[in-house]
């Protein structure tokens, strides 16, 4: 997204998958938007792991180490769960 655009929910309700960070504005506009979460995690924030692991646990999103997401695919069996 460009840095100067403000209204992100623009760009989550044209997406066929949402990545990012967990923090809570866009994780609120994916799940009212019924965009699936794929959240790139970030350790060393707590309220950040506490968020992803909930939503991870509740079937709410596919959880990326940032250090594994050079080398992440979206495959057929991913957006099969992640469609459901």
């Amino acid at each position: 997204m460009p840095v100067e655009e403000t209204e992100s929910q623009n760009y989550i309700a044209a997406s066929d998958y949402v990545i990012s960070k967990p923090g809570w504005g866009t994780i609120a506009e994916a799940v009212t938007a019924n965009k699936p979460l794929i959240l790139v995690t970030r350790n060393s924030m707590q309220e950040d792991k506490n968020t992803s692991e909930y939503l991870k646990n509740n079937g709410g999103c596919e959880l990326v180490p940032w250090e594994n997401l050079k080398e992440f695919e979206i495959t057929a069996a991913l957006q099969y769960k992640l469609e459901r």
